[in-house]
């Protein structure tokens, strides 16, 4: 990386990288724009250039654009990065305040030994570092800053709640050390929790529809590259009299595109533990990602279960974390897996034995089958009233997507309850409806209890928590109990925050 007065510029191999990512859009909107300007039959014809060529322009100037604005300083106490020619945007995060780094490497970075690098702390995507481009010395130095100080944060901690802390020694981390002897760090592995087999990827391109979406879409590129060059009428003539075959065979593209672009994407999928208690994952064939979370960002967790899952027995796992306002809440969602290897998953990484499943089994699919045409029988009760009285389209549909998000919120709501799992110390959240979800969250991390009455009667209750944003644990079941158990647990964890807050101003 180049250095400035402010920090560096990013590698030159960053506008290299930044092209090669980006070179399947630039050929095609420079092959779409020349065939729309010699084909005079192809509409709009040359005036297509007007949408194309800002589009084109953007691509081959953004690159250039983001490498002469952007300057990082990667600094002992604090990454600083600063971004925009106008306005200029500076972001400085303290090492301590890092909750996870994540890794991304392109097939052109990593052509390039170049990485894509995203800092979070707590909060959403506006609290988000994002590096285009670093060089592998600067990442291997990013790792072991953050690895380092949370380390030492993890030996002060100890250091206060020792007996005596006044004569208690504070060691220094591996990576610390090796920071003051002038290496770098030894590569914390850890030891692996789990490690996707190719079946486990194809189940899970099965179960979460994707085999669908992706090949679907493989399916309409493909047509349209026949179209493109003229093949989509010799194409139909091939099929003939055989329809059958000819959708047997679409059907048979779709479903084997979108299971190997499943298993390209998370590819090697795996889930470390350190010795550090952080939880790491990796993936990808073209495009590898690596993810750190630090152990303390972690709120709890979601097991989820869709009618499929119930039959095949396995489980979907999510962890709640401080910096997953990015992902709808969670993050680390691993794919379908045996129960048994949720639940020793679950176990690691909250460091508590999982509380007795409540999710259900092939019994539950036939509950869930069920729960579902009772939710769709309003809508379709409302769509065949639409259509009996020749009301308009937009009203028909408007009232349906109503009366379905209406059935399903309700539903929802009164099939969960929440109970207090005082071994573990968690809150718990089990719905049980069309699929299965259970959401765990730490004691800790609930920051206020709250119940509505009706003519005097408990109906509802929230436990409020964050992850990357203020959430909510809603439920129409639950009992007085429990409640109370969680409130006392919620007043105990503000104390305790309170007197570590004081603790760190006296030793400052």
């Amino acid at each position: 990386m180049m250095p400035t007065p402010d920090g560096q510029r990013l590698p030159r191999g960053s506008v290299r990288a930044s092209y090669l990512g980006h070179l399947t859009s630039i050929i095609g909107l420079t092959v779409a724009g020349v065939l729309y300007t010699v084909q005079e039959d192809l509409w709009p014809g040359p005036i297509a250039w007007l949408l194309i060529g800002p589009f084109l322009a953007i691509r081959l100037t953004d690159p250039w654009y983001v490498w002469w604005t952007t300057r990082v300083a990667v600094r002992d106490s604090a990454i600083v990065h600063v971004s925009g020619l106008l306005e200029r945007r500076t972001q400085t995060v303290a090492w301590r305040d890092v909750r996870a780094v994540d890794v991304a490497e392109p097939w052109g970075h990593r052509l390039l030994g170049l990485a894509h690098v995203t800092i979070a702390q707590a909060g959403g995507e506006a609290a988000r570092v994002v590096i285009p481009a670093v060089d592998q010395p600067t990442l291997a130095r990013i790792r072991q800053l953050a690895d380092s100080h949370r380390s030492g944060e993890e030996a002060t901690a100890r250091h206060a709640d020792a007996p005596d802390a006044r004569t208690a020694t504070v060691e220094p981390s591996a990576g610390l050390a090796a920071a003051a002897a002038g290496g770098h760090a030894r590569p914390d592995r850890g030891r692996s929790l789990y490690h996707a087999t190719i079946a486990d990827l194809l189940i899970a391109s099965l179960v979460f529809g994707q085999f669908a979406i992706a090949g679907a879409a493989a399916a309409y590129a493909l047509w349209e590259m026949l179209e493109t060059f003229g093949l989509d009428q010799a194409a139909l003539r091939l099929a003939g009299d055989g329809a059958v075959v000819a959708a047997a065979v679409v059907a048979l593209v779709i479903v084997l595109a979108g299971a190997a672009m499943t298993a390209l994407r998370f590819w090697g999928f795996e889930v470390r533990v350190t010795e550090g208690g952080d939880v790491a994952i990796a993936y990808g064939a073209i495009e590898r990602r690596h993810r750190t979370i630090d152990a303390s960002a972690i709120a709890g967790a979601t097991l989820k279960r869709n009618l499929i899952e119930m039959i095949l027995g396995r489980v979907r796992l999510g962890l709640l974390t401080t910096d997953s306002a990015a992902q709808l809440g969670t993050n680390l969602l691993l794919p379908s897996l045996p129960s048994r290897v949720v639940d020793r998953v679950v176990e690691e990484l909250l460091h508590e034995r999982a509380p007795a499943s409540p999710l259900t089994g092939r019994a539950g699919a036939l509950r869930g089958a069920a729960l579902l045409l009772v939710s769709i029988a309003p809508a379709a009760g409302l769509a065949w009233l639409v259509a009996d009285q020749d009301l308009p389209l937009w009203l028909g549909i408007v009232g349906v997507a109503l009366a379905l998000l209406l059935s399903f919120s309700i539903g929802r709501v009164l099939c969960s309850r929440m109970t207090f799992e005082s071994a573990q110390h968690m809150v718990a959240l089990t719905t049980l409806y069309v699929g299965d979800r259970l959401h765990l969250v730490h004691a800790a991390s609930v920051h206020q209890i709250a119940v509505s009455r009706m003519f005097g009667r408990p109906y509802l209750t929230r436990a409020h928590y964050y992850a990357g944003a203020p959430r909510a644990l809603t439920a129409a079941r639950f009992s007085v109990d429990d409640v109370t158990a969680i409130a006392r647990a919620v007043a105990e964890g503000a104390r305790a925050a309170l007197q570590r807050r004081l603790a760190r101003r006296r030793r400052a």
